[in-house]
């Protein structure tokens, strides 16, 4: 039976990826740090190893206790923090120490790493170009796998949604209100996947050593799909369009990021490098020689993904 670690295991994606390797036969181990709420996964088939990222030696002897693994899927990573060094403590050293403490032996196969789509940036002419702070320590994060000599394979999700998802669950709120918020440019072209159609990928990419992977549906859309997808998810005949400028949409992040980091000491979700990220004309994905590989085929189209993800938070009491 081959094995797989999965860092990251008890958020979003981490327990799609979970579900994935356990349905795929795999002997799973689900990495999550020390002080991670586990209540999500606990009822699953796995093996719990609690992380310590930040310390070379204690991640070492906790991987040598179970390991070799046959692929590490590493999931992991810091997407909201205060600034760039948070990030790259978060993502870029977290990175560093987990293939440092694998090498050895205790990986037999590819080390997949899940990016970001960020790490690429928005816009694309030819090269990447992140735009955020969180955009940039993916981006050195790849660089250190890379450079590692370890076997690896590298996957960019664009925007996750699904099950379980808690970020566009506050767009779903917000439609289920009566309020249909957009913003930005009008012809913005964004991209999507489900999250299980992500895990499906991401296994699907694991065994293509040296290759790049984008995490989407094949489809491009604008703010009105996606919130046509959630009206109808919703039941909802009618909405109140509300439009935001870029402009007052930069200011309003300003200035409520201030606010947090002076008297909270944390960054808004919402902070000024997000919005431009989220503002951002066209997070189109061109297809690569490399992405044929895969054969994927995703299961959900945004309208059903979403439909998806509603009845759970409806099942959940969430909505």
């Amino acid at each position: 039976m081959k094995s797989v670690l999965i860092t990251g295991a008890n958020g979003f994606v981490g327990r799609h990826l979970l579900e994935r390797a356990l349905s795929e036969g795999y002997k799973v181990y689900a990495g999550v740090r020390k002080r991670s709420n586990i209540s999500s996964i606990k009822h699953l088939d796995v093996t719990i190893l609690r992380l310590d990222y930040q310390h070379y030696s204690n991640l070492k002897n906790t991987l040598s206790e179970y390991g070799p693994f046959d692929y590490v899927i590493h999931n992991a990573g810091v997407t909201e923090a205060i600034d760039i060094d948070a990030y790259r403590k978060g993502n870029v050293e977290v990175t560093g120490n987990l293939i440092k403490a694998l090498q050895g032996g205790l990986i037999s196969s590819n080390f997949v790493y899940v990016s970001s789509l960020a790490a690429r940036g928005p816009n694309y002419q030819g090269k990447d170009d992140p735009i955020s702070d969180y955009g940039v320590s993916k981006s050195e994060a790849e660089a250190v796998v890379k450079t590692s000599g370890i076997d690896y394979v590298i996957v960019r999700p664009t925007a996750v949604y699904g099950s379980g998802d808690a970020a566009f669950f506050e767009l779903v709120k917000l439609v289920k209100w009566g309020i249909s918020l957009s913003m930005g440019s009008r012809d913005q072209k964004l991209t999507f996947i489900h999250g299980f159609d992500l895990a499906n990928l991401i296994f699907l990419s694991a065994p293509f050593t040296g290759k790049t992977f984008y995490g989407h549906d094949g489809h491009v859309r604008s703010q009105k799909d996606l919130l046509n997808a959630i009206k109808n998810g919703l039941g909802k005949k009618r909405a109140l369009g509300i439009h935001i400028p870029a402009g007052l949409v930069r200011n309003i992040s300003l200035y409520v990021n201030t606010f947090y980091n002076q008297f909270l000491g944390k960054s808004w979700h919402y902070n000024p490098p997000k919005i431009r990220e989220l503002l951002a004309t066209d997070w189109t994905i061109h297809e690569t020689k490399d992405q044929s590989l895969l054969e994927f085929v995703p299961k959900y189209t945004l309208e059903s993904g979403f439909q998806e993800a509603i009845d759970y938070y409806r099942e959940k009491f969430w909505l």
